[in-house]
């Protein structure tokens, strides 16, 4: 499956189940790869939309897949603490 075969699945779905944002060619690049069957390792900042890198894979195909996702949750609430104490 090719980038543009992803974001056309992931648009039709969009429309049926009311989502209201764009993927972004990071998250499309993520799920082109796990969906080749290739490994994928991302480092994207807080923010930016991991999440959808690795649900995305799911939602656009038909035979379920396992996903490993290490999250680096400490350093995500480390920065939300120091954001809330600025």
């Amino acid at each position: 499956m090719d980038s543009e075969d992803i974001e056309a699945v992931f648009n039709r779905k969009k429309e049926s189940h009311g989502i209201a944002f764009e993927a972004k060619a990071e998250q499309i690049s993520a799920a082109k790869s796990i969906l080749n069957r290739r490994n994928c390792v991302c480092f994207l900042p807080t923010g930016f939309g991991k999440t959808l890198c690795f649900v995305l894979n799911t939602v656009v195909q038909d035979d379920p897949t396992i996903t490993l996702v290490i999250s680096p949750l400490l350093s995500l609430m480390d920065n939300q603490m120091d954001t809330l104490k600025k």
